[in-house]
């Protein structure tokens, strides 16, 4: 009985030990509300919004994870996936939710089924 309580122990120091030691850096990045919108994947037209959108995003990239997620609401989303391509991110959370970063722009395209925001002028957070 003892026993089996010391390697329990033992096996919890070495996962705490061991999450402790696995620390990635990460980008945070702060895109403020959308400056454009349009219907649409493949319309060239981006539009501005008529009424000010109140959806403040940030985002956070992990390069060496190659993971990415957001921070929408004051509520962070799980990670996913993100690959890079000619400096630009992408990561999705299901076909109808992605986002794209332009790293060289600054910009943020967020998808939602076929409403696409534009956020310009995103700047990293410490």
């Amino acid at each position: 009985m003892y026993f089996l309580k010391y390697i329990t122990e033992i096996i919890m120091i070495l996962v705490i030990y061991g999450s402790s030691l696995v620390h990635a850096e990460t980008l945070n990045i702060n895109c403020g509300v959308p400056s454009y919108l349009k219907w649409g994947e493949y319309s060239e037209k981006w539009e501005k919004p008529q009424n000010p959108i109140y959806r403040e995003m940030i985002i956070q990239i992990d390069f060496d994870l190659y993971r990415s997620r957001v921070k929408y609401q004051n509520k962070w989303y799980s990670w996913a996936y993100s690959n890079t391509e000619n400096d630009i991110i992408k990561w999705k959370y299901s076909k109808k939710f992605s986002y794209s970063y332009n790293l060289k722009k600054n910009e943020l395209i967020e998808k939602q089924d076929e409403l696409l925001f534009k956020y310009l002028n995103c700047r990293s957070v410490l």
